[in-house]
């Protein structure tokens, strides 16, 4: 399993914090999320699993706060942020032209976009450009990203399964994808993530579980003592290795 390196808080301050501030998540919120494995994934319109889900769930639990999730598209869950006061969604990935359109609750899943190979040499941006044929999911952020280089080799699929397979099959030569969808979606079709080879990082962050902008001064530090318990007891790391992740030890 390919490591990743999460945020992690002080458990002493997880102790305190968590009996002290467990008060203030009594106010209701309304909690939404879309279906984006390994995020959050649904099963017959229901969400049934997924690191942000699964995190949010034990967090709210601890606090004595469960939750009901709505499951949305992502383009109306986005919307919705925007629009509506006092939600919160399960995921989403922090970046500059989002910075002052929410509140960041807690950041959850550190997340790269890489260009990656399957078995092959670490390629560089100017490398990827005249490799051969490039994979990326159709309308997202990759997709955008690799059309604004100007690339002219992109082999442009569906969904990431596809574009897994794709890779691995030598059908195209690499792909941009987002680190821990790139492994998760190799695990789901039977793959060894091991022979993704990454190379240039061109974007990294972290996904939050996030809050509509009107909550910036909201009290969530109990749920930041929770996240900060699981990462402690290995809660957090049992969550991860569902998806094929694993935190890194240094």
């Amino acid at each position: 399993m390919r490591s990743l390196k999460p945020v992690v808080l002080s458990a002493a301050f997880a102790a305190s914090a968590l009996s002290a501030a467990a008060p203030a998540m009594a106010e209701e919120y309304t909690l939404i999320a879309a279906p984006i494995p390994p995020y959050g994934i649904v099963e017959d319109g229901v969400m049934t699993g997924g690191v942000l889900y699964d995190t949010l769930q034990e967090i709210t639990s601890r606090v004595g706060h469960p939750f009901e999730v709505e499951v949305m598209p992502w383009a109306r869950a986005y919307n919705t942020m925007q629009q509506e006061d006092d939600h919160i969604i399960v995921m989403m990935v922090r970046s500059p032209p989002r910075e002052d359109l929410f509140h960041w609750v807690l950041p959850v899943l550190p997340e790269r976009m890489v260009i990656w190979t399957w078995n092959g040499d670490a390629l560089s941006v100017d490398d990827a450009a005249d490799v051969g044929r490039v994979g990326v999911q159709l309308d997202t952020p990759m997709h955008n990203w690799a059309e604004a280089q100007g690339w002219t080799n992109l082999e442009v699929a569906s969904d990431p399964y596809t574009l897994a397979r794709l890779l691995a099959a030598g059908r195209v030569d690499a792909m941009v994808n987002l680190e821990s969808l790139a492994i998760f979606s190799a695990v789901q079709e039977g793959l060894d993530p091991s022979q993704l080879v990454g190379g240039d990082e061109v974007f990294s962050s972290h996904v939050y579980i996030t809050g509509s902008r009107n909550l910036v001064d909201a009290d969530f530090s109990a749920w930041e003592a929770a996240f900060a318990e699981m990462q402690a007891d290995g809660t957090y790391a049992e969550i991860l290795s569902r998806y094929g992740l694993e935190p890194a030890m240094n």
